[in-house]
C-alpha cells in the first residue's frame, strides 16, 4: 500500500488507478527482491553447511587415520606418544595430561606435555582429573583468576581422564575429545591384554624349558642307572681276577694294589651315579656333612 499526503482532496479516479498500477508494480519488485534475498540467504546457509560438512569429513578422516595408527600400538607407552601427536593436530591446546588408575579416585598422571613457560598446578589438575573420571562426562571450565580454559573428559576403561588447557574450547571439541578418549581407552586396554599375553607366553616358554631340562635330567638319570648296573658286572669279575692274581703272584702285589684301587674308585663313581639317578622319594632323611656331599659331587 502506498500513501501520499497532500493538501488538496479528494483523490480522482485517475489518480487512484495510477497509484494502484504503481503499487502492483512495486509489489512485483518487492516480491522479486524478497525471493532474491531468500535465495542469497539459502545459498549462504548452504555454503556454511558445505564448509561444516567438509570440516566434519576431514575430521572423520583424521579420526579414522589416527584411530588406525593408535590402534596399531602394542604398548601403553607407544600408544600415549601416538595419542599426543594426534591430539596436537586435532585440538589446539597449550598443556595436556593423561591420567590412569585402578579406579576413578586413584588416577595419576602417566603422560604430560606443555608449551607454557609455567604449567598449571599438578595437584589442581589431578583433583580435576579424579572428579572427571568419577563423573563419566566431559566439560569445559571457563578461565578464572588468570588461568586458561580447561577441557576435561573421562577415559572409561581403564579409568582415567584427559585434561587440556588452552585459550578456549567449544562443545564440538568436547565431543571430539570424548571420541579420542574412547579410542585411547580401547587402545590402552588392548595394550594391557597384549602385555599380559606376552608375559603368559614367556612364563609358558620358561615352564616348557624347565620341563625339557627336567626330562633330560630324568633320561640321564635312567641312563646312568643302567650303565652303572651294567658296569658292576665286569668290575666284579675284574676285582675277583685281581684277587686271584695277588694270590698267585706275590711279587706283583704293588701293581695289583694299584689296579684294585682303580677298581675301587670306579665302583665309587658307579655308586654315586646310582645315588644321583634315584628319585627323591627313594631317599631316607639323615644328617650328612655338606663338605662330603660337595666333594662327592665334584668327584662325579
Amino acid at each position: 500500500m502506498i500513501y501520499l499526503g497532500r493538501s488538496t482532496s479528494p483523490w480522482t479516479a485517475e489518480e487512484v488507478q495510477l497509484l494502484q498500477w504503481v503499487a502492483s508494480k512495486a509489489a512485483l519488485g518487492l516480491q522479486a527482491a524478497w525471493r532474491h534475498q531468500q535465495q542469497q540467504q539459502q545459498q549462504q546457509q548452504q555454503r556454511v553447511l558445505n564448509v561444516q560438512l567438509r570440516e566434519q569429513v576431514e575430521l572423520l578422516e583424521q579420526l579414522v587415520e589416527g584411530g588406525g595408527w593408535l590402534g596399531s600400538q602394542l604398548t601403553a607407552e607407544s600408544a600415549l606418544v601416538a595419542f599426543e601427536g594426534q591430539l596436537r593436530e586435532l585440538i589446539p591446546h597449550e598443556q595436556a595430561s593423561i591420567y590412569r588408575g585402578e579406579d576413578a579416585s586413584q588416577v595419576e598422571a602417566v603422560h604430560s606435555w606443555s608449551s607454557l613457560s609455567e604449567g598449571l598446578d599438578e595437584d589442581f589438575l589431578g583433583q580435576l582429573a579424579r572428579a572427571t573420571a568419577g563423573s563419566g562426562r566431559g566439560r569445559v571450565y571457563a578461565p578464572e583468576r588468570g588461568l586458561p580454559a580447561i577441557l576435561a573428559v573421562p577415559i572409561l576403561a581403564p579409568p582415567g581422564a584427559i585434561v587440556l588447557a588452552g585459550q578456549e574450547f567449544h562443545n564440538g571439541q568436547v565431543y571430539l575429545l570424548e571420541l579420542l578418549a574412547l579410542q585411547l581407552g580401547i587402545t590402552l586396554r588392548n595394550a594391557q591384554l597384549y602385555s599380559e599375553t606376552q608375559l603368559a607366553r614367556q612364563q609358558l616358554e620358561a615352564s616348557q624349558a624347565k620341563l625339557i631340562q627336567s626330562s633330560k635330567l630324568t633320561a640321564i638319570g635312567h641312563l646312568a642307572a643302567g650303565v652303572a648296573h651294567e658296569l658292576n658286572t665286569p668290575l666284579g669279575a675284574g676285582s675277583l681276577s685281581l684277587d686271584l692274581i695277588a694270590n698267585q703272584y706275590p711279587k706283583a702285589e704293588s701293581q695289583v694294589e694299584n689296579a684294585q684301587a682303580a677298581q675301587e674308585r670306579a665302583k665309587k663313581i658307579i655308586d654315586k651315579l646310582l645315588i644321583y639317578s634315584r628319585r627323591s622319594s627313594d631317599f631316607d632323611r639323615e644328617l650328612v656333612s655338606l663338605a662330603a656331599v660337595v666333594e662327592g659331587a665334584h668327584d662325579l
